[in-house]
């Protein structure tokens, strides 16, 4: 007769279910991660996995819209028991296991995700990680709602319900909790270098702008004007850009839309020419034009202009009420004395822009950015024609 072996343990040592808090964002904390692992199971757990589907009745057979999944969540009910358990007179007793729960779940996860906006960092990287090896659930999560119940029924139990908004089911990169790795190149290594190669480019389309008009070949001279002027003003717009960033502010998407396209519309007008000139000199010179508008093209292009996170803070708005400033409470608004009104300083003026182009300027700069010079470049008086109606219109105040 055959063996049936036993089933597999269910038991909380084979099974636990543990929440980590894990917090990347503050190197000079020893300890990037928290555990907690609750010593009573939830008496009750219910996740729900909605579709994102719509069904129309038609006269037909029904037709369903099919969105794939929708956003999962999680709810435990359960209590943190009342006896210390036997490991030790010094363990937590079911009080202190719900205040660590509370501090993990919900106290310290906010607390750290403020900490980190504070300190300029991203606070998506503070992770609070559900790990149910019973259910074999592992997924990132964010506390909806904390309830804690009494009931004179069970007047030494701590009851609580804890309702879960699941973030990701995927955790990536994989916790190491024993060796936590981060990002060596962290955004502020990248902007750095990407100042500096824009920096350098910059300087070198004002010195190529300078000596444009000596350095152009007869065969394109009518251009050279014109190609010097539109170099010089498309370097200020993209100083504009870096000084910027160097001051801690975030260029207007506006801005830095117009910088990138008026980088590829110099990189196609420079190429253009190098196809055009028939002599090695004066494609060199073209090229070496059409290199640094492309290299700051690329530069725009990626998450080095784009890293910087920003967030409101509405703190000095606050005020108390009544006497509570007396008590402990906030101080007495700054608008409560001059009757001033904070709207226009939680919504200022938007200041002029530093650059200012036409529709039938950005219109042509657009044309040439999207040009390929190679399969159909365009003539001479194509490029003056284009070259002059940008210039025309486009304009960048001086850093």
């Amino acid at each position: 007769m055959a063996i049936i072996p036993p089933p597999t343990s269910q038991k909380s040592d084979a099974r636990p279910i543990s929440f980590l808090l894990v917090d990347p964002t503050n190197p000079q904390v020893v300890s990037q991660t928290t555990t907690i692992t609750l010593a009573i199971r939830p008496e009750d757990l219910t996740r729900t996995d909605p579709s994102r589907i719509t069904v129309q009745q038609t006269l037909g057979t029904p037709y369903l819209d099919n969105f794939g999944p929708g956003v999962s969540s999680i709810v435990i009910n359960g209590t943190t028991g009342w006896h210390r358990t036997q490991e030790g007179v010094n363990t937590p007793d079911g009080m202190e296991r719900w205040f660590n729960f509370r501090d993990q779940v919900f106290n310290n996860w906010h607390s750290r995700k403020q900490n980190a906006i504070k300190a300029g960092r991203d606070p998506d990287q503070v992770q609070l990680i559900f790990a149910d090896k019973l259910d074999q659930i592992v997924c990132v999560v964010a506390t909806a709602t904390l309830i804690l119940r009494r009931n004179k029924a069970r007047p030494l139990l701590y009851q609580y319900q804890l309702n879960m908004i699941v973030l990701d089911d995927t955790i990536n990169p994989p916790l190491n909790i024993t060796a936590p790795t981060f990002i060596t190149n962290s955004p502020s290594d990248l902007q750095k270098a990407a100042l500096k190669s824009s920096n350098i480019s910059i300087s070198r389309l004002q010195s190529f702008a300078a000596k444009m008009v000596a350095s152009f070949p007869p065969v394109v001279s009518k251009l050279a004007a014109s190609a010097a002027e539109y170099a010089k003003t498309a370097a200020t717009l993209y100083g504009h850009i870096n000084s910027a960033i160097v001051a801690a502010n975030q260029p207007g998407t506006s801005l830095l839309t117009l910088a990138r396209i008026s980088a590829g519309a110099g990189a196609s007008f420079f190429q253009t020419i190098a196809g055009i000139v028939p002599d090695t000199f004066g494609k060199a010179f073209a090229m070496q034009v059409a290199a640094e508008f492309t290299n700051i093209r690329c530069l725009l292009s990626t998450n080095a202009y784009n890293t910087q996170l920003f967030y409101e803070d509405y703190s000095a708005l606050y005020g108390s009420s009544n006497c509570s400033s007396t008590n402990g409470g906030a101080p007495p608004s700054i608008y409560a004395a001059n009757d001033g009104n904070p709207f226009l300083d939680v919504i200022p003026t938007t200041p002029l822009p530093p650059a200012t182009v036409s529709t039938a300027s950005l219109q042509s700069m657009q044309v040439l950015a999207i040009n390929d010079p190679v399969l159909s470049p365009f003539t001479v008086d194509q490029l003056n024609g284009y070259m002059n109606s940008i210039n025309q219109g486009f304009s960048v105040a001086a850093v």
